[in-house]
């Protein structure tokens, strides 16, 4: 049942949540201003102020509140995956500096074979 009632509050929060529905409730607002409707106008401002503000900002704070919670559920995830792959690039830096250090190591080496040979060359 509160899987339901999540994915209700999370359907209305979008529904809420868009400039459509903001256009349609600044309409209904001015509803009670047009002179034919004047008979409905109690009906109109109830409806305004018992159920859309009454039911549905409970239900938006809801929807938000759910959103919020995979929103950082997301984050973690998304933090432990950066994590691992920067241990894993910090584990390849330090297998290319040991490469490296062979490197310099054999370059030190043939230099001093060749000086001992006499030819080693200028640009060395």
């Amino acid at each position: 049942m509160t899987r339901l009632n999540e994915k209700i509050a999370i359907l209305f929060t979008k529904c809420f949540g868009n400039m459509f529905t903001f256009w349609i409730f600044c309409g209904w607002a001015f509803l009670p201003l047009i002179p034919v409707l004047s008979n409905y106008k109690e009906t109109i401002l109830y409806i305004s102020s018992g159920f859309i503000q009454l039911a549905a900002l409970p239900l938006i704070m809801v929807g938000q509140e759910v959103l919020g919670r995979e929103s950082e559920s997301r984050s973690k995830h998304d933090h432990q995956m950066i994590e691992a792959q920067f241990y894993r690039m910090e584990d390849a830096m330090v297998k290319l500096s040991l490469i490296l250090e062979e490197i310099r190591e054999l370059h030190l080496h043939t230099h001093k074979m060749l000086k001992k040979d006499n030819d080693v060359p200028e640009d060395i």
